[in-house]
This record gives C-alpha cells, sequence and structure tokens, in this order.
C-alpha cells in the first residue's frame, strides 16, 4: 500500500458541482416568488374603471373645498360637475379603521325633489408616511332630472359602513341587536352558495321592511352623519 497512488474521482467533483448549482437556483426561484407574494400584500388596490362621463371635462365645475367633520369622521368633497344628466362629485372621506368602508344613504336635493340613485367607484388612496391607508377617494354620480332646479342643492352621506362578509357572523349580529334592545330575532340561512337571514321576532308596532332595516344595519359597523354639503353653481 506504500507505493500505490491515489486518482480524485473527477466523475464526484463534477456531481458535487452540479448539485450545489441546482440547490443554488432552487433557493433562488423560491426567493423570488416569496419576494412577489410580500409584494401582493401591499399592494394598492387600482382605481375602478371611470365612467366616459365622469372622467371627461363637460358641464360647470364647481370648487367646492367643503370639509365637515361628524362623529370624528373628516368627509372632503373637492369639486362639483353638472351635466345635462347628472351631478358629478369627487371627494375622500378618512377611514375609521382598516376594514373595507363605503359610502351608504346618499342622496341630492333641491329642498323639493330628492334623488337616491347614485353610482359610485374608487379614484384613488390617499397613505399615511409609513404607507397606511388614510382616506379613500371616491368618484359619486348622481343621475338628475331635466329641468331639475339645480342653482341651489346638497349633497348628503347619511354614514360609513363596511362590505359585509359573504359569511357573517350571525351570533356578533344578534348581540347588536341585542344591545340596542331592538325586540328583533333573526336565524340566518346558509347554503353552498348563498346566505340570507328571516326575522323571527319583531315589536309588534313594527312594519317587517322597518324590522329588515334594523337587522341589516347589525350585519355591518357603521358611522352615522350626515355630512351635508351645500352646492350654488
Amino acid at each position: 500500500m506504500s507505493g500505490q497512488t491515489i486518482k480524485s474521482d473527477t466523475r464526484t467533483h463534477w456531481f458535487w458541482i452540479i448539485l450545489g448549482a441546482v440547490f443554488f437556483a432552487a433557493i433562488l426561484v423560491v426567493g423570488i416568488n416569496y419576494t412577489h407574494s410580500r409584494a401582493g400584500e401591499f399592494e394598492i388596490i387600482p382605481a375602478a374603471a371611470v365612467p366616459a362621463e365622469v372622467a371627461q371635462d363637460s358641464g360647470t365645475m364647481v370648487p367646492t373645498g367643503q370639509v365637515q367633520t361628524v362623529n370624528g369622521i373628516e368627509i372632503q368633497i373637492i369639486n362639483v360637475r353638472v351635466t345635462k344628466q347628472s351631478v358629478i362629485a369627487h371627494l375622500c372621506y378618512q377611514l375609521p379603521s382598516d376594514a373595507d368602508w363605503l359610502m351608504e344613504d346618499i342622496q341630492l336635493t333641491n329642498g323639493e325633489e330628492t334623488i337616491t340613485d347614485h353610482q359610485f367607484g374608487l379614484e384613488e388612496w390617499k397613505l399615511s408616511s409609513d404607507g397606511v391607508k388614510t382616506h379613500r377617494c371616491d368618484y359619486l354620480l348622481i343621475p338628475i332630472k331635466p329641468g331639475m332646479d339645480l342653482s341651489h342643492f346638497t349633497i348628503s352621506i347619511g354614514r360609513l359602513a363596511t362590505s359585509v362578509p359573504e359569511q357573517p357572523d350571525c351570533d356578533k349580529v344578534q348581540e347588536k341587536l341585542d344591545q340596542t334592545q331592538s325586540g328583533i330575532t333573526i336565524k340566518c340561512i346558509r347554503g353552498d352558495y348563498y346566505f340570507g337571514y328571516e326575522i323571527l321576532t319583531k315589536p309588534e308596532a313594527m312594519r317587517e321592511q322597518d324590522a329588515r332595516k334594523v337587522a341589516e344595519l347589525a350585519f355591518s359597523d357603521n358611522v352615522f352623519g350626515p355630512w351635508v354639503f351645500t352646492i350654488s353653481p
């Protein structure tokens, strides 16, 4: 054995080089995928497609810059445009929490007529210095009647409300109804692709439709206004 020469196995040497390269590539792919998934967590929700009527520059522009704070929540109406078919407002509202908050109970009135039909959509988010969403900015489109007097009118937002989850926590909803001593009890009805509820009990003098309005409020969190803005084009 003293005179024997030991030769290295080049095949073993290349095997370890190739194995190391494969291992490094796998780590790189996992790292890239993880980075993408993390980036997705902080992705800003894109603005909704703005209808052509909202996007086009027509009608009478009324800069307002009005700001109102009700129950600690600020809403600013930036400007209003009055066209032949609609009133279009651009506004931003403070988010009470990191939940999904939307405007509800919106109406336009000129003192004689009240319009509750409307549509709105996201235009942009306002973020704090550390990237937290603080305000949601929407366009608000309200169709008007031909010849409607709009020399002086108001736009009001009745409340901000969180969106209702696909499968609400019915025990929590009932707890809210009990806390307000509403006298209403409900039963939730669930299916594979369906959710609903029925009114089991209500105060005798309360109409069914009024009981439903009270119950529906309990399915979301609410900040009540109203925030009322007076517009004089």
